[in-house]
């Protein structure tokens, strides 16, 4: 999960992903430079779920990297792109397991 000031928002997509993520699975976000409190947020919540969350600063700049820099430092079969304003139904893990 790439993100860049969303503190307005940040939260709600968080929650909406470990609320219902697998247990085989985690929660990577790339913090790209923001100039308000979401890198805070990012950090609460990894120092909260730190099994589910991976929070680490975009050593770059911009969302292409920091989508390749998140990639870089998991090895799973299946990654998930998303971006720090959507929010995943609980459904959706249900139809990617099967």
């Amino acid at each position: 999960m790439p993100t860049k000031n969303a503190e307005e928002y940040i939260a709600d997509a968080i929650e909406s992903y470990i609320l219902n993520i697998p247990s085989n699975s985690i929660l990577v976000i790339i913090e790209d430079h923001s100039e308000d409190k979401t890198y805070e947020i990012c950090s609460r919540y990894e120092n909260q779920f730190p099994e589910k969350i991976i929070l680490r600063k975009n050593p770059l700049a911009g969302k292409v990297s920091a989508i390749n820099y998140g990639e870089s430092i998991v090895q799973y079969d299946f990654i998930k792109f998303v971006d720090s304003d959507d929010l995943i139904n609980q459904k959706f893990w249900e139809y990617f397991n099967t």
